[in-house]
């Protein structure tokens, strides 16, 4: 009776793990998202498993058990201090929907995609691919930055005054879409200049990036590569349209 119990208890754990894993990470119910109210379910089935199988098997009700689990409950709370602290600071963060996987996070300096949240901590993955692995109880403590689903790629210019400006932004912005053809909107490509400067007129171009496609540092070295021949073009032809100005002049 003992293993026909436990293999019960097992098939219904194993069962109401992934149905309520389901339907937490649903668009359409109200639970909080995460794996954290799929575990508790998970050891509630196994902790009245547990039970049934004590009084069946043994004859041994565990009331008194629990019973004396409450009275040196402040001792078990006390030795167990963290791992409470990351349970309830998980069933806040969850069931409070401060943070929902698949949303992109910044908190204690690491930024990313949340990609779980478990009844001790929370996992952000970041551009590179790299899990982080935050306490539920700094989550719930700290400062919490929700990021929008792109972030702005920003690559300060300098060409010459002489330059055809409507020409270059026209041929940046084309090369710029060829380069990020997955990863960028086409209509946030842009090209703005911020007004004359010693040597020149600065600007900057600015991308608009999915998060999570694209490391920064890889989106950068795309993004300077292909503007990077447009620049030294413009540069060359700088002293020689000034030559011209000042012939016609």
């Amino acid at each position: 009776w003992g293993l026909v119990i436990f293999g019960i208890t097992y098939v219904v754990q194993h069962y109401l793990f992934r149905v309520v894993r389901k339907i937490s990470n649903s668009d359409a119910t109200p639970l909080p998202a995460g794996s954290i109210l799929a575990n508790i379910v998970r050891w509630t089935v196994w902790l009245t498993g547990a039970a049934i199988i004590s009084k069946t098997c043994f004859n041994y009700d565990l009331t008194a058990f629990i019973t004396a689990l409450g009275v040196g409950g402040i001792a078990v709370s006390l030795g167990f201090q963290d791992t409470l602290l990351n349970l309830f600071g998980g069933l806040q963060v969850s069931m409070g929907r401060l943070v929902e996987p698949g949303e992109y996070i910044e908190v204690l300096g690491q930024s990313g995609r949340v990609s779980d949240i478990t009844w001790r901590h929370t996992v952000i993955i970041d551009a590179n691919g790299c899990a982080h692995i935050v306490p539920n109880s700094l989550m719930n403590k700290n400062s919490l930055v929700h990021l929008s689903d792109a972030y702005t790629l920003e690559i300060p210019i300098l060409v010459p005054v002489q330059t055809d400006f409507a020409q270059f932004s026209e041929r940046a912005t084309a090369k710029l879409r060829a380069t990020f053809p997955q990863h960028a909107d086409p209509a946030k490509v842009r090209v703005v200049f911020t007004g004359e400067e010693i040597g020149g007129m600065a600007g900057v171009v600015r991308v608009d990036i999915e998060r999570g496609t694209i490391p920064l540092e890889e989106a950068q070295t795309r993004a300077i590569r292909a503007i990077d021949p447009l620049l030294k073009e413009a540069a060359a032809l700088g002293p020689e349209m000034k030559k011209v100005s000042e012939e016609l002049r």
